[in-house]
Order: C-alpha cells, then sequence, then structure tokens
C-alpha cells in the first residue's frame, strides 16, 4: 500500500482536491484508497424511520417536512400506530431505528419514553438513534427539565 493510501489527508489537501482535480480523477482516487483500506467490501446500515409527526410549532425556513395542523397529510403517530409500523419492520434485518420528526407540546417526554421503550422491546439488539439536538432541547424544554436529565431518561429507555 502507497504511502499517500496509509495516511491521512488534510483538510488543506482535501479542498484543494475537491476544488482543483477532475470529478473523475477524484472518484478514481477515493476508490483506490478504498479498496487499499477495506478489499472488495462493502458496508451499509438497514435502516427503518419512524416519525412521531410532522407537525411542528418550530416551523423552520429550511424545513419541508413540517406541516400546519390542518393540512390534509399532516399526522401525529401514536403509539398504537407505531407499534404496527414496527412490527412491519421486524424481520428485515435492520441495523438501526431512526426516530424524527416535528414538535409539538402534546408529544411530552412521557411519549418519547413510551416510543423508545416500544422500540426497544421490538427490536432488540437493533441501534436506535435520532432526535435532533433541536429536538431533545424541545423536548427539555417542554417537560422542564434538563437537556442533561431529558438523554439520560430517554437512554434508559433505549435511545442511543
Amino acid at each position: 500500500m502507497s504511502e499517500c493510501v496509509q495516511q491521512r489527508i488534510s483538510d488543506e489537501e482535501a479542498l484543494g482536491m475537491l476544488k482543483h482535480m477532475p470529478t473523475a480523477e477524484l472518484m478514481a482516487r477515493a476508490n483506490e484508497i478504498q479498496r487499499a483500506r477495506h478489499g472488495n467490501k462493502v458496508y451499509y446500515v438497514h435502516s427503518h424511520n419512524l416519525n412521531p409527526t410532522n407537525l411542528c410549532v418550530v416551523k423552520c425556513k429550511l424545513c419541508s417536512f413540517y406541516r400546519d395542523e390542518n393540512a390534509p397529510d399532516a399526522y401525529v403517530t401514536t403509539l398504537e400506530d407505531a407499534r404496527k409500523d414496527l412490527e412491519k419492520a421486524q424481520g428485515h434485518n435492520l441495523t438501526d431505528l431512526h426516530i424524527v420528526g416535528g414538535m409539538i407540546p402534546e408529544l411530552d417526554i412521557g411519549y418519547y419514553e413510551d416510543l423508545f421503550a416500544l422500540s426497544r422491546e421490538m427490536l432488540p439488539g437493533v441501534l436506535l438513534q435520532g432526535m435532533t439536538a433541536v429536538e431533545i432541547h424541545w423536548i427539555a424544554g417542554n417537560a422542564g427539565i434538563s437537556v442533561k436529565e431529558c438523554l439520560e431518561r430517554l437512554t434508559a429507555k433505549g435511545f442511543g
């Protein structure tokens, strides 16, 4: 393996390559490094998304996911709906379950604790992840607790 394949390139080198190297050459270089390091192996995750709601009081300008409460495609996933969704996901050799969605007061920390506990029960061994930093901050604030306590409570129910 050549030295250039063994050593990590600097941020400056990477930026220079991105700006000045033809795309096909950059792709070939990346492929050469990947094959030298890992052979002909490919790594992937088999993920399933569970979105508790597409309603959101924050309404970030960049978000195309959220809906107003009167929108015809607005929804809130009940725990029973989540159970049905997770039943469909069972037996598909998932590596992770990604939970992310909008922020509304009706979905309190108890809902998320129950959702993570249900997910852990139904998909043991699957990594439970998701919840953006903004969502965690919202859930904690909505519950009147610290972010640390929020994370501890969700982790105790299977998050992470």
